[in-house]
């Protein structure tokens, strides 16, 4: 038998720490990306070529994986702390 040590509400309460340092990773990305972008405007030549292209391809994926993987697993962490509170209902 698998013996739970931690409870349904300090993952849930974990789930929404992660949630909200997403958005602060999110919001940290945007700035890094608004800083490169304003960059754009002092840098020209070949290597402000290269490095936005390089850039305008990669970040895009970048952010939405990022935010794809992080909910993901807050979901999921939300979704096993139910399934722990249903158990513990059908013990009780």
């Amino acid at each position: 038998m698998v013996e739970i040590r931690v409870s349904p509400e300090r993952l849930e309460s974990v789930a929404s720490s992660l949630n909200t340092d997403k958005e602060q990773a999110l919001t940290t990305l945007r700035s890094m990306i608004s800083t490169v972008q304003n960059l754009q405007g002092e840098w020209t030549g070949l290597a402000q070529v290269d490095y936005a292209r390089l850039f305008e391809e990669q970040v895009p994926r970048m952010q939405t994986q990022l935010e794809e993987t992080l909910t993901l697993l807050i979901n999921e962490m939300k979704r096993i702390a139910q399934v722990f509170r249903e158990t513990d209902a059908g013990v009780l």
